[in-house]
């Protein structure tokens, strides 16, 4: 029977932004970054990863998330966004599990900033993608699963993942490694 995990539902205001987030767990920082955000908690992604860590689950950046006031201010780019949120939670170098089908912007900022993330974990989604599929044009490339490093030596593992967003079985004692690893 699975164990019921405490989600604390908040929001944190970057500039012009207000996004929402979702935490649970206990133990070292994870970011979860996905394409699609679940308000309960139910990613069955987020449930695994709270298993083992303090995860984090922002909500995407959407233009609905702006704070309404008399001047429409420049839209944030997703590492304005990001950078804001990660300063705004408090969380200095967290590992990152991202949907390898995020913005390519993001994905670089990811990959090439030694500075503000400690780990990457990028899933490809559906196993029948591949590493090469268009889903992943301008993410940092490796082969297969194994771990690599891009940028500014950021720690970089890219794993196959199932159409719902879960690590395949066989990868995931792989990323659970990999994000404990200091």
């Amino acid at each position: 029977m699975e164990q019921p995990i405490a989600v604390v539902e908040a929001l944190v205001q970057t500039g012009s932004v207000v996004t929402p987030y979702l935490r649970a767990g206990r133990g070292p920082g994870v970011l979860l970054l996905r394409r699609w955000w679940s308000r309960e908690g139910m990613d069955p992604l987020f449930r695994l990863l709270a298993e083992r860590f303090r995860v984090t689950a922002p909500r995407p950046v959407l233009r609905s998330q702006r704070v309404s006031g008399l001047e429409e201010p420049p839209p944030l780019s997703y590492r304005e966004w990001l950078c804001g949120v990660m300063d705004g939670l408090g969380m200095d170098r967290p590992a990152v599990v991202a949907d390898a089908r995020l913005d390519a912007e993001l994905i670089r900022f990811l990959a090439g900033d030694a500075g503000r993330v400690g780990r990457v974990a990028l899933l490809t989604g559906a196993p029948s993608g591949g590493i090469g599929s268009p889903a992943d044009r301008g993410t940092p490339r490796t082969h297969g699963d194994r771990e690599a490093s891009m940028g500014n030596s950021v720690p970089l593992i890219r794993l196959p993942a199932s159409p719902e967003g879960l690590p395949e079985p066989s990868a995931k004692a792989r990323l659970l490694a990999f994000l404990s690893a200091t």
